[in-house]
């Protein structure tokens, strides 16, 4: 996909993002998106684990793969 950016997990920016969805802080994530366009349309690739593999923040958003309470 052209266009499209690829955060690490571990990335400050991917991290920040996942942290304001989490917390339902709308206020920083508006922010973050505002700065970084690309952002809405990024995915996030986790190395290892359980979640290895990569998702968009729309996945954090619903929980997906189910591991946050």
């Amino acid at each position: 996909m052209a266009g499209v950016t690829t955060l690490d997990a571990r990335d400050p920016l991917a991290v920040a993002a996942v942290r304001a969805i989490r917390r339902g802080d709308v206020d920083a994530l508006g922010g973050l998106l505002d700065a970084h366009p690309g952002l809405a349309t990024a995915r996030v690739v986790e190395r290892g684990g359980p979640a290895a593999g990569s998702r968009t923040f729309l996945h954090v958003a619903t929980d997906w793969p189910g591991g946050f309470p």
